[in-house]
């Protein structure tokens, strides 16, 4: 998930960190990415195996709003990019 080189248990929590990030409930994430509210479940708690389509329909979602998954050698996170001022 997410083409990080992390282990797999932390790519959910990086999707429910950015979902926290902007505010948004399972369910306001999953009505934006048009996927269900199991799915968003489902790729936050790395339980069974979505479709890559339907990982990159969240993914893609998420960075429309700002969101950066960042990776650096010993750390992996999530950030919102600011607004222009």
């Amino acid at each position: 998930m997410l083409g990080l080189r992390y282990a797999v248990d932390m790519n959910g929590k990086l999707i429910a960190a950015a979902r926290t990030l902007l505010g948004w409930s399972q369910d306001q994430l999953a009505e934006k990415a048009e996927v269900s509210r199991r799915t968003v479940i489902s790729l936050e708690t790395d339980k069974g195996d979505p479709k890559r389509s339907t990982e990159k329909k969240v993914v893609d979602t998420l960075k429309a709003q700002g969101i950066e998954f960042t990776e650096m050698p010993d750390k992996i996170g999530v950030a919102i990019r600011r607004e222009a001022e």
